[in-house]
């Protein structure tokens, strides 16, 4: 049965402001033929014009259902230089934002030691090997400000997509790191932290997703070259006693890449 389509009587609603911003235009309309609100609200879309008088369409909206395949319908139009009347995003649509603040890190060796002092009297002062903070119980390192991406897609989902199945894969891809790569970042600088989702009135879901991206490295550490390692393993350096020029103190003994997250294919995210 075809969907039939009836402007109310008392259509439409319009609200006229100073200047032409903000104004708007509201038609109620009966739909009969369908229990199905994905199919009336696409047979409402294609029976309203795109435009009415200078307005431009918002929205379309299924209200409420007055009986067995009988509902009521809307369609509001809105002033096109209106920010807070723009149409809503589409089904398939996406948005991207994203941070570049940078973050604190704790770091325990230096880039290279630039100058050190010998205090008088003893004119003698201990060489750490880039140690920070160094003391003959340890080494207490430096907080620092470092480069760090947080960057999220908001997709404008199918109901036929977000699945059951399809939670699990969000659920076992949280807090793993891309094993390929994903969105121009190579293997490693990806942590996906997770999604958060909603059902929109249009039948659809609102999905965003975030990601934290971190460089992979090739560092010199302690006189160590080429020790490598990925965006989001973790590196330490274990430190010994030591003696230079009859001075007892901590200088690094070995570092260490520890990978602390699995991987996972992004891909399976479907976007």
């Amino acid at each position: 049965m075809a969907i039939e389509i009836w402007e109310k009587f008392d259509s439409p609603h319009t609200t006229d402001r100073v200047g032409g911003v903000g104004s708007s235009a509201e038609f109620s309309y009966i739909l009969q033929g369908s229990n199905d609100e994905e199919d009336l609200r696409t047979a409402l879309r294609a029976h309203v014009s795109a435009t009415y008088l200078n307005l431009v369409l918002q929205d379309i909206k299924i209200d409420s259902q007055l009986a067995p395949d009988l509902w009521k319908g809307q369609a509001k139009y809105g002033d096109p230089d209106d920010s807070r009347t723009q149409e809503p995003p589409e089904t398939g649509d996406v948005l991207l934002n994203f941070d570049i603040t940078g973050a604190t890190e704790h770091i325990s060796q230096s880039l290279g030691t630039r100058n050190a002092y010998a205090v008088p009297p003893a004119g003698i002062f201990f060489n750490h090997q880039g140690a920070i903070n160094a003391t003959n119980e340890g080494v207490e390192g430096i907080d620092i400000v470092v480069p760090k991406l947080q960057f999220g897609e908001t997709h404008y989902l199918p109901n036929t997509a977000v699945t059951q199945a399809y939670l699990h894969i969000l659920m076992e891809l949280s807090g793993r790191t891309n094993d390929g790569p994903f969105r121009g970042f190579a293997q490693g600088e990806l942590l996906f932290l997770g999604a958060r989702g909603q059902r929109r009135g249009r039948g659809d879901w609102e999905v965003s997703f975030t990601w934290a991206a971190e460089g992979n490295k090739i560092l010199s550490i302690a006189g160590v070259n080429n020790v490598d390692k990925r965006g989001h393993e973790y590196l330490w350096v274990s430190y010994e006693d030591s003696v230079d020029q009859n001075i007892l103190g901590k200088i690094a003994r070995s570092i260490y890449v520890e990978k602390v997250y699995e991987e996972g294919d992004f891909n399976d995210l479907g976007i």
